[in-house]
């Protein structure tokens, strides 16, 4: 979920020329962030498309890594322990 968020908010921050995107740390940084957010994205924005600028797969996705750490693997611990 912590890399989620850093490259939601580096994408933010590169829309509104916070970041210049041309600056090759910059660039570096956000292509790692990428190569870990993208496979697991894709998926799920090829199901939920877009509205306008908002990205619902990512949302998505967030919510599923939120529920699963907050409900489901409590649940599958104390089922196993």
């Amino acid at each position: 979920m912590f890399v989620l968020i850093i490259y939601m908010i580096m994408g933010w921050l590169f829309i509104f020329k916070i970041i210049d995107p041309s600056h090759p740390t910059a660039r570096q940084i956000y292509g790692i962030l990428s190569s870990v957010v993208n496979p697991i994205l894709a998926p799920v924005r090829r199901i939920i498309p877009p509205l306008g600028n908002f990205d619902m797969g990512f949302l998505f996705v967030f919510m599923l890594l939120y529920w699963s750490n907050g409900y489901l693997l409590p649940r599958l611990v104390s089922l196993l322990g």
